[in-house]
């Protein structure tokens, strides 16, 4: 994380005014700031850039919270503080916002809170926790205010095309019931309503214990009744969906990269074991947080799948099937019925769909798509450290490379996982020595 952006305290004036002076010998105009004797001066927390340049708009709005009565404004300016290091740590910034607001600074950085969220339960191995719960939920509700405060000064407005957060209502009744409805505001019955926003709900209700603990990769057998439940998929489409979600087990891609997946790959050469692809939006398509471009390991039997169906005929007909008017500027490998690339929600609705049909059998089985990442990084870890006689922690920056992560850190829950489960299954057998001794 960037720490080229720092704050400084200065003293303010709540209400300066601009004045004007006029030179009566030369007739050149002054701007003068002038200070009203009547107005007490007020400390300010602004955020300055590594050469001490104070950082626009944000200033303004901390400039504005003052203004507006607030007598400490300390907290916004930690949150601001915080968002400008990851924007700048993710090559981002806070105007590059589009229509899609998955995709929006907010958003990702969001995401990245909701990500480091301190535990419960702290680990010494995982690192030092960042945010309490309330920590996030509070930064998050200043980054919305302040996106909001650019759009009512027309610094960035919000609009059709540039939707960096998502706005709902949230009723409170009487009975205390909450209601989430984008109509619910125009209803009456002496109900509470509060504006949210979609940011919110990436956030976990209550403090979680770990971030190993949320992880869920598949067992070996759970693998096994997964992948024969994506084989046995009879319609055309389907065998392309299920193809999307192996291609997510084997590669550890994101739902949206493998929504993204590019067209434009070859075959790995016979006495390759995998074919080695990179990716990015810039180079070809693929949609990967915060657009880094990374490499990533294809197996070579996957990759063969992944080739026959990019010259099959069924692609060809799906390709058909898109408007003439509609020009990609990258062609995906996975087409819809309309010739398109499928949205995230269809994958999942997919997925879901896939585990019912499993439950049938197994009820037991439970997973999410995420969980295909997490099997596959559980997985990478495993293999590489028997194959090459070395410790899960020298794997790290691989992996962390493989997944996309920023840090390292992020990875680190993998490691917690695995060194837990070893630790198990090591005290697992130990009480069984033990008792067979007995």
């Amino acid at each position: 994380m960037s720490r080229s952006v720092s704050y400084k305290d200065i003293t303010v004036h709540k209400r300066p005014q601009l004045r004007i002076l006029v030179d009566r010998s030369s007739g050149e105009y002054e701007p003068v700031v002038y200070r009203n004797p009547n107005s007490k001066p007020v400390r300010l927390r602004v955020l300055v850039d590594e050469e001490f340049n104070p950082l626009y708009p944000h200033n303004l709005y901390l400039h504005q919270k003052v203004k507006d009565g607030n007598k400490n404004v300390n907290t916004a300016a930690q949150a601001l503080m915080a968002f400008e290091r990851f924007l700048i740590s993710t090559g981002l910034s806070y105007d590059k916002v589009n229509e899609n607001v998955e995709e929006s600074p907010a958003y990702y950085f969001s995401e990245w809170v909701a990500e480091n969220i301190r535990d419960v339960r702290k680990h010494q191995d995982i690192g030092k926790p960042l945010y309490a719960l309330s920590t996030a939920s509070t930064y998050i509700d200043i980054i919305v205010d302040f996106y909001k405060f650019l759009h009512r000064n027309g610094i960035l407005r919000i609009s059709k095309s540039c939707i960096p957060v998502e706005f709902r209502y949230k009723t409170i009744r009487p009975n205390g019931r909450v209601e989430y409805d984008m109509l619910s505001h125009t209803r009456s019955n002496k109900a509470i309503i509060v504006q949210t926003s979609n940011l919110k709900d990436l956030l976990p209700k209550v403090q979680s214990l770990s971030l190993s603990s949320k992880l869920k990769p598949m067992t070996n057998e759970d693998q096994k009744i997964y992948i024969n439940a994506l084989n046995g998929q009879k319609s055309k489409l389907a065998k392309v969906k299920a193809l999307m979600c192996k291609t997510a087990l084997l590669t550890g891609l994101r739902i949206q990269e493998v929504c993204t997946f590019p067209f434009g790959f070859e075959l790995p050469l016979s006495d390759q074991n995998e074919l080695k692809l990179s990716i990015s939006y810039a180079l070809n398509g693929c949609k990967t947080k915060f657009n880094k471009r990374r490499t990533i390991e294809i197996p070579s039997e996957l990759a063969k799948e992944l080739y026959e169906f990019k010259v099959s005929s069924l692609r060809k007909k799906l390709k058909k099937n898109r408007k003439p008017e509609i020009n990609l500027p990258h062609e995906p490998l996975f087409l819809n019925a309309k010739g398109l690339s499928y949205s995230t929600n269809t994958l999942e609705t997919f997925f879901s769909k896939v585990r019912r049909d499993i439950n049938i059998v197994t009820p037991d089985w439970y997973y999410r798509f995420h969980d295909n990442r997490a099997t596959f990084a559980t997985n990478y870890m495993l293999t590489q450290a028997n194959s090459r006689g070395v410790l899960f922690n020298y794997l790290l920056d691989e992996l962390a490379e493989i997944l996309g992560h920023n840090s390292t850190k992020t990875t680190l829950k993998y490691l917690d996982f695995l060194e837990k489960k070893e630790s198990q299954l090591k005290h697992a057998a130990l009480k069984n020595n033990f008792s067979a001794k007995a």
